[in-house]
């Protein structure tokens, strides 16, 4: 299951990876995620990933975060907290991606310092 949540008073949209979902799953995420980081008052993006089944496929993950890459604003603050068994490999690759899309992502391991870090950028 993929959910996107509108800005909340802190101005943080909220996106939460379950399951296994289907590429197709993640367009449509998409569609919903560009209408809440576009919306008034959005400052930064929690993205939940911990009950995620990781995409077996690098080239898959790869497509994927390029795919996300293009629905944030440049330099848009993302917090990423990754399901298990993500590795540095991953993060090294969706680095290079969205470094190439000038945002700006930084991964954790806990939720508190996620969320502490997206509120940092509320206005």
């Amino acid at each position: 299951m993929l959910t996107a949540e509108m800005p909340d008073t802190d101005g943080i949209v909220r996106i939460r990876l379950t399951g296994d979902p289907a590429h197709t799953d993640y367009a449509a995420l998409f569609r919903e995620v560009e209408k809440c980081v576009r919306t008034p008052g959005a400052r930064s993006a929690f993205i939940h990933a911990l009950d995620l089944r990781v995409l077996p496929s690098e080239s898959l993950a790869m497509e994927t975060w390029e795919d996300a890459s293009f629905i944030f604003p440049n330099h848009f603050p993302i917090a990423y907290l990754p399901p298990p068994g993500y590795g540095a490999e991953r993060a090294a690759l969706m680095k290079r991606i969205t470094d190439r899309h000038e945002l700006r992502v930084e991964i954790f391991t806990d939720e508190a310092e996620a969320v502490a870090w997206c509120r940092g950028f509320a206005g």
